[in-house]
C-alpha cells in the first residue's frame, strides 16, 4: 500500500474519531443540562456516645516505712469523667449515668478510742461542689481534715442518691463530667501500729445503669468473670469468701466455712445466674432457657 493511500486512511479514521467524540460530548452535556443537578456528597449518620474513663485501682499498703509514727499523711487522687458526644441530626442528647464507690479490702483498724478516724474519703463534682451526704458514710473531722470516714468500710457505696445528668449540644465536641476522690490516711501523730502491714484498696465505678447488688452477675457482665467476681463478692452478701477468718463462730454461715480461699454462693436462691447468649429465660419452656447457666462458685486451681 502506498504511503499517499495510508495517510488518507488515517486521516479519514481521525476525523471519523473526533466527530464520535463530538456527538457524545454533545449528547451527554445536553443531557446533564435537562436534569437537576445532584449533591452526592455523602454526610455519615451519628448516634450519641457515652464513654466512662475511670482511675485505675487504689490502694494503700501501711507499713512503718511508708506510715512512719510522727510522720506524714498519706493522700492520693483519682478521677472518673464521663464523656458525651451528641448525634448529628439533632446535635442533642441527655442520658443519667451512676457513680459508685467500691472498696474491695480494707483490714484497716481504729487505733483509738473512742473511734476517732483514720481514713477519710471525700470527693467534688464536675462543678467542684464538694458531696456532702453519702449513705452509710459519716462525715468526721480530726487534725482539721474532714471528710467521709472509710476507716472500717467496706462493699458498695453510691456517691449521689439521685440520678446524675449529662447533657450535649454538639456531635464534635464531647461534654465531659469530670469527679475527684480524694482519700487520706491520717497520721494521728501517735501509736498507730495496729494497722502496720494492713491495706486498703477501692475502685471507681461510673455506668449507664445502676448496679443491681443483688446480682453481681449484671456487675461483671463483659468483664473476665472469675476476676470480677472476686473483686467485687462483697456486693452480694450471699456470696461467702471461705478463708477461715470468720469474725463471728455464732453465725449461721460458720459451719460451712472450708477454709479453701473459695468464693461460693449461699441461699435458698441466690440470684447467681449468667446468660451465656442473646437471650436468657428462668422458664424451661423458652428456648432462651438453655443459654442460663448458674455459678456454684469461684475455686483456686492449684496447677496455675
Amino acid at each position: 500500500m502506498s504511503k499517499e493511500r495510508i495517510t488518507k486512511i488515517t486521516i479519514s479514521l481521525l476525523l471519523l474519531l473526533s466527530i464520535v467524540i463530538g456527538v457524545s460530548y454533545a449528547f451527554l452535556q445536553s443531557n446533564l443540562e435537562d436534569e437537576e443537578s445532584v449533591d452526592i456528597s455523602v454526610q455519615a449518620k451519628t448516634i450519641d456516645v457515652l464513654t466512662f474513663n475511670v482511675a485505675d485501682d487504689f490502694k494503700i499498703d501501711v507499713t512503718p516505712e511508708t506510715f512512719p509514727e510522727n510522720g506524714d499523711d498519706i493522700n492520693q487522687t483519682f478521677i472518673a469523667t464521663a464523656s458525651l458526644i451528641a448525634n448529628n441530626s439533632t446535635n442533642k442528647a441527655k442520658y443519667n449515668y451512676y457513680l459508685y464507690l467500691l472498696i474491695h479490702d480494707n483490714t484497716l483498724e481504729y487505733t483509738q478510742s473512742p473511734d476517732v478516724p483514720e481514713l477519710l474519703l471525700n470527693v467534688s463534682g464536675p462543678d467542684e461542689t464538694e458531696v456532702t451526704t453519702i449513705s452509710n458514710l459519716e462525715k468526721k473531722s480530726v487534725k482539721g481534715l474532714n471528710g467521709f470516714d472509710i476507716t472500717k468500710a467496706n462493699g458498695l457505696y453510691l456517691i449521689n442518691s439521685s440520678d446524675m445528668e449529662i447533657t450535649s449540644s454538639s456531635s464534635i465536641l464531647a461534654t465531659d463530667e469530670t469527679w475527684t476522690f480524694s482519700i487520706t490516711l491520717v497520721n494521728l501523730d501517735t501509736n498507730q501500729v495496729a494497722n502496720s502491714s494492713n491495706s486498703f484498696s477501692a475502685s471507681i465505678i461510673m455506668r449507664s445503669e445502676p448496679i443491681d447488688e443483688e446480682n453481681i452477675a449484671n456487675v461483671c457482665k463483659g468483664d473476665e468473670l472469675a476476676n470480677c467476681i472476686k473483686d467485687n463478692y462483697k456486693l452480694d452478701s450471699s456470696i461467702i469468701y471461705h478463708d477461715g477468718k470468720q469474725d463471728n463462730p455464732e453465725e449461721e454461715n460458720y459451719t460451712l466455712e472450708a477454709g479453701d480461699l473459695s468464693y461460693r454462693y449461699h441461699g435458698a436462691n441466690p440470684n447467681n445466674y449468667v446468660c451465656f447468649g442473646s437471650e436468657c429465660s428462668i422458664d424451661p419452656e423458652n428456648p432462651g432457657y438453655k443459654n442460663l447457666y448458674r455459678i456454684i462458685g469461684l475455686f483456686k486451681n492449684d496447677s496455675d
